[in-house]
């Protein structure tokens, strides 16, 4: 079972706003690429794009939604952060950090990994090998919870 990727992004897009006083609308993508990326977003783009396989590894090493849930978390609000106009790694990953603890606590899942990063966390993200495509499947209903109007 996917994660609800709509109901995900609107809590991200709330809790980095409370904490940055910063948003932006954008996209988000889904593709199969290298499992050692959970996802990205290109300077200047409208796009997240969430790695399909490091969901794929989550349910082929029978993870619960609920871990599913904090995985895609933690990398959609980093790679949101980074279309906020924080390009560094270290500054996202820190920024990232520091909004969960606010938000969700030191003892959440999702600020160990934050903290600690996915792949030590969940080592078998590392060596999970799915398949590879250039594949890009547009997500239709993503951030649409805090659209009012779209003309």
């Amino acid at each position: 079972m996917e994660p609800d990727y709509d109901r995900i992004f609107t809590s991200i897009k709330r809790m980095v706003s409370r904490n940055i006083r910063k948003e932006r609308t954008v996209g988000l993508a889904l593709s199969s690429f290298d499992s050692q990326v959970g996802a990205f977003w290109v300077d200047g783009g409208n796009y997240i794009t969430l790695n399909r396989n490091v969901v794929e590894a989550m349910d082929a090493n029978q993870r619960n939604l609920q871990e599913k849930k904090a995985l895609v978390t933690v990398l959609l609000m980093h790679e949101y952060i980074h279309s906020l106009g924080f390009g560094s790694e270290i500054a996202a990953r820190d920024l990232t950090a520091k909004i969960i603890e606010r938000e969700m606590g030191r003892e959440s899942l999702e600020y160990s990994i934050a903290e600690s990063g996915p792949w030590n966390v969940f080592p078998f993200l590392s060596e999970y090998r799915g398949r590879i495509s250039e594949r890009i499947d547009i997500v239709n209903r993503f951030g649409s919870r805090d659209t009012d109007y779209i003309g």
